[in-house]
């Protein structure tokens, strides 16, 4: 049911800084979610130390926020994608982690929330990821970190790459999840500012 829920939300057109610069939302990514006013997305950190923090804005937000990129699928259609990233969590009441979803052009084809596997409390820096296919059918794939809850996690150093069939998958659908509309709105060509310093 958790997993439907945060699916359908998830549909939508998609710490540890402390010190330095504190900017707001980073080019090319977008704060979503099926609460994005409950939270708030913060560039801290300095020029060439940047991060991106995704912080509730009370201790009991609604639902949850996201910090997200879309991107096109063809580059990496008939292989095997990590998304990997520095996480760090601070006090985070719910549960956070990253998130990748491959969509067709009516379907979610893949996804995982490391909603089996959360970064809880006060946790990190540590390199988490997760790994899907994407099929030759794919048109795009969202991802980023997610915050359900109070607190705040810090994200850096993201990387979205191919790696080899001996990378076991973490996919969390046994089959195709019909849609009823994924709209494609802010949609890149090629990952951008994944290291958070633009």
């Amino acid at each position: 049911m958790r997993l439907s829920l945060l699916l359908s939300c998830a549909l939508l057109a998609v710490g540890g800084c402390s010190s330095g610069t504190v900017r707001g939302v980073p080019a090319g990514w977008v704060l979503t979610g099926s609460s994005p006013s409950d939270y708030r997305i913060e560039q801290v950190g300095t020029d060439g130390d940047a991060a991106a923090r995704l912080a509730a804005r009370s201790d009991r937000p609604s639902g949850f926020g996201t910090l997200a990129q879309v991107v096109q699928a063809a580059p990496y259609r008939g292989r095997r994608v990590r998304l990997s990233a520095e996480v760090e969590a601070e006090g985070v009441t719910g549960w956070s982690g990253l998130w990748l979803r491959v969509d067709g052009t009516d379907a979610v084809l893949a996804f995982d929330n490391m909603e089996d596997r959360p970064v809880v409390g006060t946790a990190g820096p540590e390199r988490h990821s997760v790994v899907l296919d994407v099929p030759d059918s794919a048109e795009r794939m969202a991802y980023g970190v997610l915050l359900r809850g109070g607190g705040r996690v810090v994200i850096d150093d993201v990387r979205l790459e191919p790696v080899g069939p001996d990378v076991a998958t973490t996919d969390q659908l046994a089959s195709p999840l019909p849609a009823e509309q994924l709209r494609s709105s802010a949609l890149l060509s090629v990952p951008a500012n994944l290291d958070f310093e633009e």
